[in-house]
């Protein structure tokens, strides 16, 4: 009788135990925990319980799975929700005796493949809590161009008219920063053999109803192709971070003189991508905000040098290059750009306008077709030797200032 009490003891202990880990004690309610598949469907990082960011946690490191007898459950029915696409519901006893419930409901990226799964278990009477909403975005390197979802651009706060593609400018005009560009801008790197992480908390502006947000954003970057794949979920922890107020540089940068008809931004010099402008520049300049140029085939190495020697050591650097924008005509501009920041994702202003025409009016240092607007772009393209030359002098692609 006496050799039963301590296993009696021990029975109850650990149901206290497992009630309190499942959440069935007073005021231990789980959260939901997000679980991040952007990289492939075998590879899982915790990004989130609740409304509490998790860079990139094992989900042994939750709550809901703090109790062994909890955790084996939980792997089964989140491989369900991801190979199936569809949310899945099970139930499950602890050790204890206590019959818990288990839901996992996936969140699908812009192309409809598992970019998440929500995951929830507590005991089958407690209250399900609200599901926070999870936008998904995803990006091609070499394209330049976004491509969200309905709840991103809610929790963007885009304009009332939305679009499910967006340039990147155009997308980084909604956030008034981040805890990370340049880790941002790494996952547009296409040397990385192997994928790429980045996490960051990023305050929006406002674009539509001046309400600022503070989101937490989780990316992955993969290769695919002779390029790379952005795969990105978001969601909002206002409520628990509220958004800090502009910073004073950020006030002071909207407020610069700069010299009319000028554009101002900044570019990569990694990967040669404009991924902001401080001021768009007049027509068809401002339409850099929402396209991406293409660079000339002509002019696509000597862009790509000029990087080259911005990376090298050179502070500043001056070119002229001919760019168009679709259905447009090639134009010529001259472009300044000043190294600002250096180390893994090197960053420089960029200072464009149109060129000043020369004598053969063109403004180009190489005299333009005779009339390019008369024949198709594989006609006014280099030779085939010049155009591999010139790829491979080319980081970024045609599709950005080199």
């Amino acid at each position: 009788m006496n050799a039963s009490r301590p296993q009696a003891q021990h029975t109850a202990m650990s149901d206290r135990t497992d009630r309190d880990e499942s959440g069935d004690g007073p005021g231990t309610a789980n959260p939901w925990v997000l679980v991040a598949t952007l990289a492939d469907r075998t590879t899982w990082w915790v990004v989130a319980e609740g409304a509490q960011p998790r860079r990139w946690t094992r989900l042994s490191r939750t709550r809901i799975a703090s109790s062994s007898s909890m955790n084996q459950h939980l792997v089964p029915i989140i491989g369900q929700a991801i190979s199936s696409g569809e949310p899945q519901i099970r139930s499950c006893h602890l050790s204890s005796g206590v019959r818990m419930r288990i839901i996992a409901v996936p969140v699908a990226g812009p192309d409809n493949k598992v970019f998440a799964v929500h995951v929830w278990g507590g005991p089958r009477f407690q209250p399900i809590p609200a599901r926070p909403s999870v936008g998904a975005l995803m990006c091609r390197s070499r394209k330049g161009f976004t491509t969200t979802d309905s709840t991103f651009e809610d929790l963007i706060d885009a304009e009332a008219i939305k679009t499910p593609a967006r340039a990147l400018p155009e997308l980084m005009r909604h956030f008034e920063g981040s805890d990370d560009t340049a880790g941002l801008m790494r996952l547009f790197d296409e040397t990385p053999e192997g994928p790429t992480l980045w996490c960051a908390t990023v305050v929006t502006t406002g674009v539509a109803t001046n309400t600022r947000r503070n989101l937490f954003i989780a990316a992955a970057s993969v290769p695919y192709g002779r390029g790379r794949t952005i795969r990105a979920i978001a969601y909002d922890i206002s409520n628990e971070h509220d958004a800090p107020s502009p910073t004073l540089c950020a006030k002071l940068v909207s407020t610069l003189p700069i010299q009319s008809r000028h554009a101002v931004g900044i570019t990569d010099l990694t990967t040669g991508l404009v991924h902001q402008w401080i001021k768009t520049g007049p027509a068809p300049l401002d339409r850099w905000m929402c396209e991406i140029p293409e660079t000339h085939p002509d002019d696509v190495a000597e862009v790509a040098h000029t990087r080259t020697r911005l990376l090298a050591g050179v502070e500043q650097a001056d070119i002229r290059f001919r760019l168009r924008f679709d259905t447009s005509s090639w134009v010529s501009v001259h472009a300044h750009l000043t190294v600002l920041t250096r180390g893994i994702s090197p960053q420089a202003c960029l200072d464009v306008r149109l060129a000043t025409r020369r004598a053969n009016g063109t403004g180009s240092r190489r005299p333009s077709d005779p009339n390019p607007h008369s024949r198709p772009v594989s006609e006014v393209a280099p030779s085939p030797s010049r155009r591999a030359r010139s790829r491979s002098l080319q980081t970024g692609g045609p599709r950005s200032i080199g």
